[in-house]
């Protein structure tokens, strides 16, 4: 049986939190109140910490008060194996916001990719940074990335003197959670997603990761075709965001 298999879906979960941190945090009765701001929902979400968390229509009341002191909407994430909590939000009138696709591969036998433009680094450059912003400049990355906790592996891909594609990979109890995975608009298919993507697992696995794993929307079929093509073939299990209706 393959190492994706044996993953603790909870253990995950953490990885995941602890990968792209929050800038605040509030916990009650086994829920997490996740506040930063920013362009992702994902740090700005009410999360369920383990399977005996308590009653989440309690969490959202606890938490009401700090979303709305932050400007914040409160919405809660939930994996597909939280089926008791997701039916309470359902009586509560929350709708689904979007679905999102846990995946993971096997680090055996991988290779460092070979391109002129690849770079790998334990901590992320200010043009990193810059690509991870956005054009807008997204004000929250930084402060974001100063809270890494645990070690991580920064890929950059450069094409004609100007970054095209970035990511990272931070690395914790044998698992590479692959993040922020971006090809520059005018870099696209070239490959230079993948070739990051291929850099990280390579690193990953040097550093003594036996398993890599990420997470992706369930509606971007290029972004799912091209992690099957690099051995993303466990699907482990997936998320949605509950809103108020």
């Amino acid at each position: 049986m393959a190492c994706a298999a044996l993953i603790d879906f909870w253990l995950l979960e953490r990885l995941f939190r602890d990968a792209w941190p929050a800038l605040e945090e509030h916990e009650a009765d086994g829920w997490l109140a996740r506040l930063t701001g920013g362009d992702t929902r994902r740090p700005n979400a009410i999360n369920p910490l383990g399977p005996n968390a308590g009653d989440v229509g309690v969490a959202i009341e606890t938490f009401r008060a700090a979303y709305a002191a932050a400007g914040l909407r409160l919405i809660v994430r939930l994996p597909d194996f939280c089926g008791q909590a997701d039916a309470a939000l359902e009586a509560l009138g929350m709708r689904i916001e979007g679905k999102t696709r846990t995946l993971a591969a096997d680090l055996t036998g991988r290779t460092m990719p070979q391109h002129p433009g690849l770079m790998l680094a334990p901590h992320p450059t200010r043009d990193w940074i810059a690509a991870r912003a956005g054009p807008n400049g997204d004000p929250v990355t930084q402060a974001l990335l100063d809270r890494l906790a645990i070690p991580a592996l920064f890929a950059t891909v450069r094409a004609n003197g100007a970054v095209a594609a970035i990511g990272y990979a931070a690395i914790d109890q044998g698992v590479a959670v692959i993040e922020s995975i971006r090809t520059m608009p005018a870099f696209r298919r070239r490959g230079l997603g993948s070739v990051c993507v291929e850099a990280l697992l390579a690193g990953a696995a040097t550093a003594g990761a036996h398993t890599a794993a990420l997470q992706v929307d369930a509606a971007n079929q290029a972004g799912l075709a091209l992690y099957a093509r690099l051995g993303f073939d466990r699907h482990l299990y997936d998320y949605h965001y509950r809103v108020p209706g």
